[in-house]
């Protein structure tokens, strides 16, 4: 819990102050991240765990948030209308106003899970 707990403070700090700023404190929780998940393997009934599903019109805004966003975990959200404002507006334009922000990349290394080298300006480009 304490690792989350600091690693929650680490991505609000980056987000106010900067990314770079704290690179090294990110690599040594990441490696104790990695530690920990290396000493404690999930079980088998974690690994597939179903991804919930959610109705737009049986769930309220508070409780989505309260379940899904504080929380982060994969959802699968159903009912969206062609009028919704997400089915409407989130095309890869609407997202180019993030063109400039730095993107984490996955890499193949282990020791560099993570290579902040790609805006996510490249990545709209490559998906159109």
């Amino acid at each position: 819990y304490g690792l989350r707990v600091r690693y929650r403070f680490l991505l609000t700090a980056q987000r106010y102050l900067g990314m770079l700023r704290f690179q090294t404190w990110e690599n040594r929780l990441r490696a104790e991240a990695l530690d920990y998940c290396r000493k404690n393997p999930p079980r088998s009934e974690h690994v597939h765990m179903p991804i919930p599903r959610v109705h737009v019109g049986e769930i309220t805004a508070a409780e989505f948030y309260r379940k899904y966003i504080k929380n982060p975990h994969p959802v699968i959200i159903t009912g969206l209308t062609s009028e919704s404002h997400a089915v409407k507006n989130w095309t890869p334009e609407y997202f180019r106003k993030y063109s400039d922000d730095v993107a984490p990349l996955q890499t193949d290394k282990e020791s560099d899970l993570y290579a902040r080298t790609s805006r996510f300006g490249d990545y709209l480009d490559y998906i159109q």
